[in-house]
């Protein structure tokens, strides 16, 4: 017998009306539309990529590279070695993606040097090679982690 699964299609006949303001159009110039600072004031987002392997850390920079409102860096190098760069500061950015390997002792001490030099703002995400246990999950987000993916 063969069963099929009913394709269920919605359709509305609501009309979604433009953004209401109070600014009349004539009044918009083009040097308020095209001010780049402005729109990096309101649209972007700093993002740090401390990824080892290379090519990865170029292709992740890429595409997330391609938004307009993000401002993508990755530097080629170690988590350690960010965190003992006096000259990085973590509070510019608003999301730090580190590959991390929770047993790696002085990955884990980076960590805890970044994130006690990080604004409330900044979000750390972590990807790691190993398993993700709930125990290692755990371990990362003691650590200062808010976010961990395999």
């Amino acid at each position: 017998m063969n069963m099929r699964t009913p394709e269920i299609m919605f359709q509305s006949n609501r009309q979604i009306d433009p953004p209401v303001t109070d600014t009349p159009q004539d009044a918009l110039t083009d040097d308020t539309m095209d001010d780049p600072a402005e729109d990096n004031a309101q649209n972007s987002g700093r993002l740090m990529l401390c990824i080892k392997t290379p090519g990865m850390a170029d292709m992740v920079s890429r595409a997330l590279g391609q938004d307009d409102g993000v401002a993508v860096e990755a530097p080629h190098c170690s988590l350690a070695e960010l965190a003992d760069d006096a000259a990085f500061t973590v509070a510019h950015y608003d999301i730090l993606v580190l590959d991390i390997a929770p047993d790696d002792h002085a990955e884990m001490q980076a960590l805890h040097d970044l994130r006690a030099r990080a604004s409330d703002r900044t979000r750390f995400l972590a990807i790691t090679p190993e398993a993700l246990t709930l125990a290692v999950a755990r371990l990362l987000m003691e650590a200062g982690i808010d976010e961990v993916r395999r």
